[in-house]
């Protein structure tokens, strides 16, 4: 059996780094009340399917940028929860064996 199991714990961190930005963004993507908005459209209607539009928008944003959240998080933890059994691993492996930890694995 000559399988390797490896992970890019910095690649995992990047892009829980990524995802923080944007869920910032879309956190700072509301769009409030604008009470003018209904003489710019011009049609009480078209206003009317707007207002909709963007209420419905806000709920799924928010669900969104929660989704985003746990998904950041739960990446930093897998990185984190790896690099200490990776670790653990190595020092165990490093104990018995010639060469010491230079012949442990590593994280990528």
């Amino acid at each position: 059996m000559d399988e390797e199991l490896r992970l890019d714990t910095e690649l995992l961190l990047e892009t829980a780094d990524s995802l923080s930005v944007t869920r910032e963004e879309f956190a700072a993507g509301t769009v409030g009340d604008n009470p003018g908005l209904g003489d710019a459209v011009g049609n009480p209607r078209l206003y009317g399917r707007l207002n909709s539009f963007q209420n419905s928008w806000n709920v799924s944003r928010e669900r969104l940028v929660e989704s985003i959240d746990v998904l950041g998080r739960t990446m930093v933890t897998v990185a984190e929860a790896f690099a200490e059994l990776d670790a653990e691993l190595a020092k165990g492996l490093g104990a018995g064996t010639p060469g010491g930890a230079a012949n442990a694995p590593r994280a990528v």
